[in-house]
């Protein structure tokens, strides 16, 4: 018979997920044991805890470099020991190809009220380490997800057959193409409950749809038809016919530009949602029970849809076409074209006036582009020490939206994982115009 041996390592935080995982190998080996296979589950409590913790830990890596496959469990933090078996059986399995390591973190409520620092902090740590290795982390938000992907691995690896799959205590969030679908409310801002989806599912296995305001996308058909007219202006059907060749150059080279940036935010829209809530999950998934990835996916599809818009109703203002086709929806969008700091403050609800940061890195990553948000919120951050956590609603209620739209733009791929981290260089008031202080 062959003898998978498999170490689960995990903090005393998660001793359910470890005993129902325990539960879950039990079953498995029904089905394995006509295949001549059994799995050998090995965790902490198989050992006898009567010689010291040095050399209890010398048994465990001895376990480890035996073991064909190797699982952690994290959560809310990374004990020493537990960091001490991971990097055991990754050194091992540079060595000699195994065990093979799977690393699952877990996405699930907790209260702030009883976060330790030095554990979060372990944590993090934890986690760039693993980004350091390039090491891909799993995320599950149930322990039945878990056994879900573990399963699926063990069918990768040929240890079950597809059809001899016990499915019997499997319950998925999602299934392959699953589509999870965005709606507008109104004409500028999204459905919660259509978000709040996004924080229950694997990413990974769904496609998002976003359904756009019907008058974004009425006048983006609108602005498609005005192009072929534009191309054919001396044609007496056209829009632009008697206009001056000029002016309709003019109106022709806008709206090319426009429909090429919007079409390009379009496509990528949805790519960004995923990577903000994965961008967030490590951090804000943990201690802010998702409301905080609820307010920044709010406010990214907002600031998106609304930079559309804006786009838009510039090219159909164009004085020859704004009576037939400029939308009288679009008058409190052209704004945001004119006096943008204003419009922002309207359409977010700023109960203070907009200042912008020009901001060299979020997160450690270069960024080099100009932040709005509260005056407060940015004199804040600008005082606040670089390297030191900006604890402010505004970085995540703005500040990764921003980022994540010029991202959308760019396109690009990167998953930035958010904190609370930002470098300003200097900072600009309402006009912007160079703020360095209250006068007196």
């Amino acid at each position: 018979m062959e003898k998978i041996k498999v170490f689960l390592a995990s903090s005393s935080e998660l001793e359910k997920d470890r005993a129902d995982f325990e539960t879950f190998i039990g079953r498995q080996n029904k089905v394995l044991i006509d295949q001549n296979v059994f799995i050998e589950l090995i965790i902490w409590e198989d050992f006898i805890d009567t010689i010291s913790k040095t050399r209890l830990q010398d048994e465990y890596n001895k376990a480890i470099e035996k073991s064909d496959i190797f699982i952690m469990l994290f959560f809310t933090k990374v004990g020493m020991y537990t960091k001490k078996e991971f990097l055991t059986a990754y050194n091992r399995f540079k060595r000699h190809g195994k065990p093979l390591i799977y690393t699952y973190f877990k996405n699930a409520e907790i209260n702030s009220g009883t976060l330790n620092r030095n554990n979060a902090i372990s944590l993090w740590d934890f986690q760039d380490k693993l980004k350091e290795l390039g090491h891909f982390v799993t995320n599950y938000d149930s322990v039945d997800s878990l056994k879900f992907h573990f399963q699926s691995q063990l069918q990768k690896l040929d240890y079950l057959k597809k059809d001899e799959i016990d499915t019997s205590n499997i319950v998925t969030t999602s299934k392959k193409n699953q589509s999870v679908h965005i709606k507008f409310l109104n004409d500028l801002h999204p459905s919660d409950i259509s978000i709040k989806k996004l924080t229950t599912v694997n990413l990974d296995a769904i496609e998002i749809l976003i359904k756009w305001p019907k008058v974004l996308s009425e006048s983006f058909e609108n602005m498609k038809g005005l192009i072929q007219d534009a191309e054919e202006f001396d044609d007496p059907n056209s829009t632009f016919y008697g206009c001056e060749e000029a002016a309709v150059n003019s109106f022709y080279d806008s709206a090319l530009s426009s429909r090429k940036s919007i079409i390009k935010i379009l496509e990528n829209a949805p790519k960004r949602v995923k990577k903000l809530v994965k961008g967030m999950n490590g951090y804000w998934g943990t201690f802010s029970n998702y409301s905080k990835q609820i307010d920044s996916i709010r406010n990214y599809l907002i600031l998106t849809n609304l930079e559309m818009q804006a786009r838009l109703a510039y090219t159909l203002s164009h004085i020859w076409i704004k009576e037939k086709f400029f939308p009288s929806e679009f008058g409190q969008i052209m704004e945001y074209n004119e006096k943008k700091e204003n419009a922002i403050q309207r359409i977010f609800s700023l109960d203070e006036e907009v200042f912008w940061a020009d901001v060299s890195y979020v997160s450690k990553n270069y960024i080099n582009s100009y932040i709005w948000g509260k005056k407060g919120h940015i004199i804040q951050a600008y005082n606040t020490p670089d390297g030191k956590a900006v604890i402010s609603p505004w970085f995540a209620n703005y500040v990764i939206p921003q980022i994540e739209f010029i991202l959308t733009e760019a396109p690009s791929d990167t998953i930035i994982q958010y904190r609370e981290l930002i470098e300003i260089r200097k900072i600009r008031d309402n006009n912007f115009v160079e703020y360095y202080g209250e006068s007196h």
